[in-house]
């Protein structure tokens, strides 16, 4: 009884800090942006994207500090792509993990338990299949909608998808 409502009070508290984000940001904006310079393979900044100018980008490297923004123009020459992240669905990581979870739960009931005071299977299950699908949270990030932008240095390709990126823009 104590860890049920132990276990209530922290998912509440892990609502309410999902509750606290900024919510005037669309779905699109909200989006973390990562670019690929031309340079190598290493190359690469996350942000957001302040603005969308004819020959360059404005990039702000740290998006939650509203104080303090770290503003960087991007020359389009000097942009191999820009890949948008993707939104993380939660559902089908912790079906999978759940699953996973009472699959193991019930091999391991039937080879750790064998007595006289030995849990039934069902809860074995249904306690592996909730620790595997909070596992499985953690373990299997699917992650849907990710979107490329291939630029490769040349302002016809940018202007192609310029129109595209305008969601991703935060004004």
């Amino acid at each position: 009884m104590r860890r049920g409502l132990l276990f209530l009070a922290f998912i509440g508290c892990v609502i309410s800090l999902y509750g606290q984000r900024d919510s005037t940001l669309s779905n699109a904006q909200k989006r973390s942006i990562r670019v690929h310079y031309m340079q190598g393979e290493g190359y690469a900044i996350n942000g957001k994207i302040c603005e969308l100018r004819d020959s360059s980008i404005c990039f702000n490297t740290r998006p939650n500090n509203l104080t303090n923004p770290h503003l960087i123009n991007i020359s389009i020459t000097d942009i191999k792509s820009i890949k948008v992240r993707g939104k993380r669905n939660f559902i089908p990581s912790f079906i999978l993990g759940a699953l996973l979870g009472g699959i193991t739960a019930s091999v391991g009931h039937k080879n750790l338990y064998q007595g006289p005071k030995s849990p039934s299977t069902s809860e074995t299950n249904i306690k592996g299949a909730v620790f595997g699908g909070l596992i499985g949270l953690v373990i299997f990030p699917f992650k849907f909608g990710r979107v490329v932008f291939p630029i490769n240095g040349k302002k016809e390709q940018y202007e192609l998808h310029k129109a595209a990126m305008e969601p991703y823009v935060v004004h």
